[in-house]
């Protein structure tokens, strides 16, 4: 009577358990990114380098400058190269640091 009695426990324990509804769970956060942003006087487009990889942008004025200036690049977290050039001739190069979500900022002469 018991082990009947135990049996039918556990079959009920089982299937109530398999009625509640699954947790949902949702990250919410800061992408995991830091913002890159030239300024300058002279320079409208100019070609960068970060760690090899090339790309070409475009100079805030230096009059302008803010946070939220209107060419803002994307690069990952972390301990850059970075190699600026203009016309065909290197204007800068520099190590960079830049901590997921700060907006690193390079003027150039």
């Amino acid at each position: 009577m018991k082990i009947r009695f135990f049996g039918i426990f556990a079959a009920f324990a089982i299937l109530l358990s398999s009625c509640v509804s699954q947790a949902k769970t949702e990250s919410h956060g800061k992408e995991n990114v830091a913002y890159l942003q030239i300024f300058g006087d002279e320079y409208g487009e100019v070609s960068v380098s970060i760690d090899g990889q090339q790309f070409n942008a475009k100079v805030n004025d230096k009059e302008l400058r803010s946070t939220s200036a209107e060419h803002t690049y994307k690069i990952a977290p972390g301990a850059h190269d970075i190699s600026i050039s203009a016309k065909g001739s290197e204007i800068i190069r520099k190590k960079i640091f830049a901590s997921s979500g700060e907006v690193k900022i390079v003027e150039i002469p």
